[in-house]
């Protein structure tokens, strides 16, 4: 009896361990992404053509190391959901579409805000 207490409370630790490492890699992820998209939308308020190209090469990379780390812990329909809209701010800016670029920046930064939200842990997650 003894000793299935003390492996359920090691597996327990290594659980909670692996779930708040999860969280704060999610997190630490999605700020880097908000910062680069809020970058990109500062240069596109200020018509910044110049910058907005390293922008979006930033951001591609940030977006390109957040799809890798939270491909292994999130829901795909999620990351889908924000992979799409990355990629339709890269082309809206590459057609030099600034307002419809700037909406759906918005969109990109609000779903990488949800991200870290979607993976705390809370009964409605759990169950």
């Amino acid at each position: 009896m003894k000793k299935t207490i003390i492996y359920t409370s090691i597996l327990l630790v290594i659980t909670l361990s692996l779930v708040s490492y999860g969280y704060i890699a999610t997190n630490n992820r999605a700020d880097q992404l908000i910062s680069k998209l809020n970058a990109l939308e500062d240069n596109l308020n200020n018509n910044h053509w110049e910058n907005i190209k390293n922008n979006t090469e930033s951001l591609n990379q940030a977006w390109e190391e957040a799809n890798f780390t939270w491909s292994i812990l999130m829901d795909h329909n999620e990351i889908d959901k924000l992979d799409l809209s990355i990629s339709k701010i890269i082309s809206l800016i590459e057609l030099e579409e600034k307002e419809k670029a700037l909406t759906e920046l918005r969109i990109a930064k609000e779903l990488a805000r949800q991200m870290p939200s979607n993976e705390k842990i809370r009964i409605e997650n759990i169950f």
